[in-house]
């Protein structure tokens, strides 16, 4: 009976994916809905993992809004808090910055919650889908969705 069981751990154990010390990063589709506009953009992430289950790194977000024929770009620093760590690894995102609408000189602040699921059956590579609730403008009025795919690359 040991065999299976030396098994069992041996798989549990190869296919904890999240660690410490990993550097990720990650290219991201999204789509954005505001205010009854929708848009597409994309993300460039970078990730570190200071322990198993927190990641911390910063995003260069960039979208097009259709309807208002305007496009934003924003920088933002990010907090991961991953849930679980093996094949399939959700997580929580927190997130601030600020924003920088193309059509004017103004600087908003940025706050951001989200949740996503990684799947990593590769040791460098991963795909998920992440979603963020992002509160940004003068006051943090105006609400907006980011939707998209994640890329990742583990080095």
């Amino acid at each position: 009976m040991k065999g299976p069981v030396i098994i069992l751990a041996l798989i549990f154990t190869c296919s904890a994916m999240a660690a410490q010390d990993d550097n990720i990063l990650s290219i991201e589709p999204v789509f954005v809905y505001d205010r009854g506009a929708s848009g597409v953009g994309g993300a460039l992430a970078y990730m570190h993992g200071i322990t198993d289950i927190i990641r911390v790194g910063g995003t260069l977000n960039w979208n097009y809004m259709f309807g208002r024929k305007i496009s934003n770009m924003a920088l933002r620093i990010n907090t991961d808090i991953i849930i679980d760590a093996f094949e399939w690894v959700p997580y929580l995102r927190l997130s601030a910055g600020i924003q920088m609408p193309a059509k004017t000189a103004d600087v908003q602040p940025l706050l951001a919650a989200g949740a996503g699921l990684d799947w990593r059956p590769w040791p460098d590579y991963s795909i998920g889908l992440l979603t963020e609730l992002i509160i940004t403008g003068k006051r943090l009025t105006i609400l907006q969705n980011f939707t998209g795919l994640v890329f990742c690359f583990y080095f």
